[in-house]
């Protein structure tokens, strides 16, 4: 991983947010005007959490450590500071419950994207090194813990306030705030700013925006985190192993 300047940090996490200000134009209204409180809150949250991430990113707690370990932790605290600190969003909003809604149709769903991952990194043929057993550790536990409660419970849930009218996709409402925090996902993935150049890897861009979609499908069939955090670290590990 690259190292970025102080500047440098502040120039990304600002040019990420940047990068949805088309969405919302695109789906402003008058109920959005409205709320326009939880819109400041959301780039709020955005910038603070991009710019505690990438600032922690060099805080060591071990010797030889390649993880983000500090950051992680630190964007898990910050969400549920949110959550149990604000007045802006509650448990239910967010999904911070172990009762999860349609159980044998969600875990099913994880259960096929799973065989797919799997069967995609597999034909591939592609050779890899055994993960050490610090990855092993990281990508089990903390993507998928503080990635959803960031962006599929407090930045969905600021948005669903925003905007309410949705489209029933599978008998799940979906609207604008699945797609902008889908494609947020998608961005802070694969866009990064340094010295001398601008890195968008459109294919990462790509993946992690579906992948996105398909956490934001899983958490509102389930009305729960639970099984979309499940579902990231189990996809991240086969990832990290084929």
């Amino acid at each position: 991983m690259r190292s970025l300047t102080p500047e440098n940090i502040f120039i990304l996490a600002i040019a990420r947010c940047a990068l949805l200000l088309p969405l919302f134009i695109i789906s402003w209204s008058k109920k959005a005007e409205v709320n326009i409180k939880y819109v400041c809150l959301f780039f709020g949250v955005v910038l603070i959490d991009q710019l505690l991430l990438h600032f922690l990113a060099s805080v060591t707690l071990f010797h030889n450590q390649q993880w983000n370990w500090v950051g992680k932790a630190v964007e898990c605290v910050l969400a549920l500071l949110l959550v149990f600190k604000s007045p802006w969003l509650n448990i239910k909003e967010v999904g911070l419950t172990f009762q999860v809604k349609d159980k044998k149709m969600v875990f099913g769903i994880i259960g096929v994207i799973l065989f797919i991952t799997f069967a995609t990194q597999y034909f591939q043929n592609t050779a890899k090194p055994y993960p050490d057993a610090e990855t092993l550790l990281f990508q089990f536990t903390m993507p998928g813990i503080a990635e959803e409660l960031v962006f599929r419970g407090v930045l969905l849930g600021l948005l669903n306030k925003v905007y309410t009218a949705k489209i029933n996709i599978f008998g799940v409402p979906l609207g604008w705030a699945a797609l902008i925090t889908s494609v947020l996902f998608g961005v802070v993935h694969a866009f990064n700013f340094y010295s001398n150049s601008i890195d968008f890897n459109l294919g990462y861009f790509f993946s992690s925006f579906l992948m996105g979609l398909i956490f934001v499908f899983i958490k509102e069939k389930s009305q729960s985190l639970v099984p979309s955090i499940i579902c990231h670290n189990l996809y991240n590990a086969v990832i990290v192993f084929f």
